[in-house]
């Protein structure tokens, strides 16, 4: 809309307007205005506001949990969260369609997030707001398990759901963090054992990094 006519519609406003008057102020000074404005002016409010809930991550959890300060969002314009992202493709244009956008503050780097919702984001979040046991899901959708356990480690990883920390840990009194890097080696989400069976195996298998002179 042009720095001018921003500058004077947020003069003019209120200093509590919320997304609605700032468009009145907007249309009633420019007259046409891109379509996707007002719900681009209601997500970037929701982001004002989410931003003053950093405190409301819990540095920890008992049981997978959805983090409290993600927010779906219904919008009638696809492809805004392109707009408010720096790293996005500059030529981003919004196209008209429905389309719901998630945002919350990523627990890790304490920052707002914002996205459009994927139906594995949904799904996930559904889990475990609603405590579902992975074997339902997996059997009503016809998949593996595995692929259930997949889809909740990546919402984990976004920040969306809020997981227990693993209990598998390298003795501390023998193995430090030095850095904060080092972390991701003295834990670890699963316990892995080698097995080997027999001293005849003629390390032939291509998977195989055994090389023992045994």
């Amino acid at each position: 809309v042009g720095t001018e006519l921003w500058s004077a519609a947020v003069s003019a406003a209120p200093e509590t307007a919320g997304p609605d008057a700032l468009f009145g102020a907007l249309r009633a000074a420019a007259g046409a205005l891109p379509g996707f404005l007002h719900d681009l002016l209601r997500l970037e409010h929701r982001l004002w506001l989410l931003r003053a809930r950093s405190a409301d991550v819990p540095a920890s959890v008992d049981s997978l949990t959805v983090n409290p300060t993600v927010t779906v969002e219904a919008m009638s314009w696809r492809g805004l969260p392109g707009l408010l992202d720096p790293e996005a493709d500059a030529a981003t244009v919004p196209v008209e369609g429905p389309e719901h956008v998630l945002l919350w503050i990523d627990p890790q780097e304490k920052r707002v997030r914002v996205k459009a919702a994927a139906n594995d984001d949904l799904l996930a979040l559904k889990i475990a707001a609603e405590d579902i046991a992975l074997e339902t899901v997996a059997a009503e959708g016809g998949i593996p398990v595995g692929a259930i356990d997949n889809l909740i480690d990546h919402a984990a990883r976004q920040g969306l759901l809020l997981a227990p920390a693993s209990k598998l840990r390298r003795d501390p009194s023998i193995f430090t963090a030095r850095r904060k890097s080092d972390e991701e080696f003295l834990v670890s989400d699963s316990f892995t054992l080698q097995w080997h069976i027999t001293q005849v195996c003629d390390l032939h298998c291509k998977h195989c990094y055994d090389r023992s002179d045994r």
